[in-house]
């Protein structure tokens, strides 16, 4: 009886460990709002006429595929497709996955920009018709999508 107390004890200590505490702590390596994040920009992708995403949302193309549920033939079907030198895309059709230059995307209309918050500067002025932003379980700030 007490090694099945002992084993359940630890079983729920686990759980509350894994499934509660640890997404809260180590939300930022556990991606927290990346999914949300594309799967809004994906929402938004016919309306706009590119689309950059910022390299430092790492695999961020595996994302935006499995979350928007791109299929495969669509992909291949992409006459602007840029493969990097080793794994992943430099761009996917109007997707473009790569640092943000500020100063040169903020003035290109009808554009996406999608960057987690560490990347946004107080001293970047942002005029955005539209700002979408992106929370944590915690109520923080994560991601911003951008629509110039």
């Amino acid at each position: 009886f007490i090694v099945a107390m002992l084993i359940g004890t630890q079983l729920l200590n686990f759980e509350f460990q894994y499934f509660i505490k640890s997404p809260l702590v180590f939300e930022d390596n556990w991606q927290f709002g990346v999914k949300e994040t594309l799967q809004e920009t994906a929402k938004s992708e016919s309306t706009a006429q590119k689309i950059i995403i910022s390299e430092s949302i790492r695999q961020a193309y595996v994302y935006l595929l499995f979350y928007s549920q791109k299929d495969p033939i669509w992909l291949m079907g992409q006459s602007n497709l840029s493969r990097r030198a080793f794994v992943g895309y430099n761009r996917i059709g109007k997707y473009e996955f790569r640092a943000v230059d500020w100063k040169k995307d903020l003035r290109e209309k009808n554009m996406l920009i999608v960057v987690p918050v560490s990347e946004v500067s107080d001293k970047i002025s942002i005029p955005t018709t539209q700002k979408k932003i992106i929370y944590s379980p915690t109520g923080r700030e994560l991601y911003y999508i951008l629509k110039t």
